[in-house]
């Protein structure tokens, strides 16, 4: 997915810096990682861990 190192540390850069501002902000963010399959018990669980319920 990233070519090289360089690459790869800007975009954890990139990435904590949001982290900062959607916290200062008061914005949820829901991060998935990429190989993780989506299922709805997974998505409930990870909505879940961001105080955001999901009816059923």
């Amino acid at each position: 997915m990233f070519g090289r190192k360089e690459d790869f540390d800007l975009t954890r850069a990139g990435d904590k810096k949001k982290r900062i501002l959607f916290d200062r902000h008061r914005v949820r963010m829901l991060e998935w990682r990429l190989d993780m399959p989506i299922t709805r018990a997974k998505l409930v669980n990870q909505l879940a861990a961001v105080a955001i319920a999901v009816p059923d």
